[in-house]
């Protein structure tokens, strides 16, 4: 008896051709595309991204318990931020980066509780007060702020 499709313990991507089979690839795409698919404004704010999470890679715990092996790290950031952004389905990011449901579950509920703790509990632990934003504005936005509001 086959198991279902969401029992799968271990990714199904070949492990030493890692990608290999994916549709879309951050690497192969354009900063207007990274814009648009993960709401960072290029391709070298995406990089510094994979860079913070590349630093943890050995220490990460998969939600499901089990490691993905035949996909890049970039590719599972990138996954992650597509669902926050875009909201894709599961079935349709099984498209995109050719892999099963349960490891599109296992990235994306791995890969938002990781860049939380790396982005806004390590990155923002100290936000400025209202005050500071304040005086560090450049005098234009602040007027360009003025006139949005008043119209």
């Amino acid at each position: 008896m086959e198991e279902p499709e969401d029992v799968v313990h271990q990714e199904s991507c070949p492990v030493n051709r890692k990608d290999e089979g994916a549709i879309y690839s951050p690497a192969r795409l354009s900063d207007e595309v990274i814009r648009m698919e993960t709401g960072l404004p290029d391709k070298a704010m995406f990089s510094r991204v994979v860079g913070l999470v590349q630093r943890l890679e050995g220490s990460i715990v998969y939600a499901a318990g089990w490691r993905v092996e035949g996909m890049t790290m970039e590719s599972q950031v990138f996954m992650a931020l597509m669902k926050v952004r875009q909201n894709c389905t599961h079935l349709h990011l099984t498209q995109l980066f050719s892999c099963s449901t349960a490891t599109v579950a296992n990235v994306v509920n791995t890969f938002i509780h990781l860049l939380h703790r790396l982005l806004f509990n390590t990155m923002m632990a100290a936000v400025p007060s209202r005050q500071k934003n304040r005086e560090s504005m450049p005098a234009s936005f602040l007027k360009d702020c003025y006139r949005l509001h008043r119209h």
